[in-house]
């Protein structure tokens, strides 16, 4: 992932929220770096993938509630949009296994880099912390 490097200007104003960002961007790096490195290699990519899935899990239902509570015209948009994630990525699962990496590393750096650098900043003040 070449232009969301870590959070910086990405920052929603809202550590926890922050912290699953650099959290998801730092799984998605590790998936990249076990994407083509033989049988131990792939233990690890499907061991780092399980990893993200729980802690993108966790962050959508964090940004949802969060969105909720504080009136954020966009929350259905953002419901939308985590949902199509993991839809999309469960299709991507479904493929013949040696497919996955390759498959899965392209659509988590497109989709990372749409969500956190379009969706989540029209989001920002409905994210930060009060």
């Amino acid at each position: 992932m070449e232009s969301v490097e870590s959070i910086g200007e990405l920052s929603v104003g809202n550590e926890h929220i922050d912290g699953q960002h650099a959290q998801i961007i730092y799984l998605v790096k590790a998936l990249e770096e076990h994407q083509h490195d033989g049988p131990e290699s792939e233990k690890k990519f499907f061991f780092l993938l399980s990893s993200l899935m729980l802690t993108i899990t966790r962050h959508f239902r964090d940004e949802e509630r969060l969105l909720e509570k504080n009136g954020c015209p966009w929350l259905d948009q953002q419901a939308r949009d985590h949902a199509y994630f993991i839809e999309k990525l469960s299709g991507i699962l479904a493929m013949e296994e040696r497919e996955v990496p390759d498959q899965v590393v392209r659509f988590m750096r497109e989709w990372l880099e749409s969500h956190l650098t379009k969706l989540d900043m029209k989001c920002r003040a409905y994210l930060e912390e009060s």
